[in-house]
């Protein structure tokens, strides 16, 4: 996931650069389709280099992730009654999670994880049992592979484990997923590799120490982590662990990759590779809801606040697209940004 919540950083451009420098920067750009997810007049949407596409059934709909693989776009998104999510498109055919989990009326379910991986469908989440064999399998922590369950873990109650849910990746043609479990009377959140469970922290402290998120690409896999207050993260293949230079403890923006650098994202900052970058901040639209780095270009989402109040695209530093504030009573917002090389 992409897992459902705002990334921020932006990367300034070099004023240094040579001529020859920015033209290849240029080209490289120019060659890229940027998506974007998000709201106009109250209903869900998404642009395609700035072309503006509304979604079918979106009316009162957030969209909170795209992803786009092989020419196919998925976009996955809640209902303005619940931060829950609740429906996905693809190629803007509009499905009910619920339904396309079979997951039937009534029974609890919080649906958290969103990933696609060779045009497959995860999601990830806490579904009820509906006919336990004991108190201990009412809940179940699951995955679905296009609409397959597998059970990770059952609980006897919907809440444990409840923050360290939503995130799923492949890794070498393995599902990765966090969760949480007890060992010897202790609680660790960590993460599934498959069906078996890798604790990573402790949790001593339930608001100070979480898991992050999982992200992979073809050749690294990591996980993010909160200790004692203290962001990290860990490399799952070579099992090195690295504190950014300024600690910090806000874990509500994940990691992500572009190659081998690894990104740690803030709201008005970002970390590079463990080492803090400020980000150039628009006067009017100055909160970051995402990001998406592609060949050490960064694509951004901006907005005025957290209350849907209109959005800029930004490419580097450059600012691509407007979306005005819209009056009183309606959305207008830009949530979620990702870029392909074409």
């Amino acid at each position: 996931m992409r897992f459902l919540l705002s990334i921020v950083f932006l990367l300034s451009v070099v004023t240094s650069c040579t001529q020859n420098d920015d033209e290849t920067l240029e080209k490289n750009v120019n060659s890229v389709d940027v998506y974007v997810a998000g709201i106009e007049n109250s209903k869900a949407c998404y642009w395609k280099n700035n072309q503006q596409t509304y979604l079918s059934s979106g009316d009162g709909i957030t969209p909170s992730d795209i992803i786009v693989e092989n020419d196919n776009i998925y976009i996955v998104g809640y209902s303005q009654f619940t931060n829950e999510l609740n429906y996905f498109w693809k190629n803007n055919t509009r499905f009910g999670i619920r339904q396309y989990l079979n997951i039937a009326a009534g029974l609890y379910a919080r649906i958290e994880g969103f990933y696609i991986y060779n045009n497959d469908i995860y999601f990830s989440g806490v579904v009820e049992n509906p006919s336990p064999a004991t108190p201990n399998e009412k809940y179940e922590y699951c995955y679905w592979k296009n609409g397959i369950k597998t059970i990770l873990d059952t609980f006897p109650d919907y809440y444990f484990g409840y923050s360290s849910l939503g995130s799923v990746c492949v890794y070498n043609s393995q599902v990765y997923n966090t969760g949480r479990k007890i060992i010897n009377s202790l609680v660790y959140d960590g993460y599934y590799e498959g069906t078996t469970f890798h604790p990573v922290i402790n949790i001593a402290d339930e608001y100070g120490d979480l898991i992050g998120n999982l992200v992979s690409n073809a050749n690294n896999l990591y996980i993010s982590y909160r200790k004692n207050y203290i962001v990290s993260y860990k490399n799952i293949i070579t099992g090195t662990e690295t504190t950014p230079n300024q600690p910090i403890s806000n874990l509500n923006t994940p990691i992500t990759l572009d190659g081998n650098d690894v990104y740690l994202m803030q709201y008005q900052s970002y970390y590079k590779n463990g080492n803090l970058n400020p980000i150039n901040v628009d006067p009017e639209f100055e909160l970051c809801y995402d990001m998406f780095i592609l060949n050490q270009n960064l694509y951004s989402v901006r907005a005025v606040d957290f209350q849907n109040r209109g959005g800029k695209i930004y490419i580097n530093n450059v600012q691509t697209y407007y979306l005005p504030p819209a009056p009183v009573g309606t959305k207008q917002i830009l949530k979620a940004i990702f870029a392909v090389q074409n």
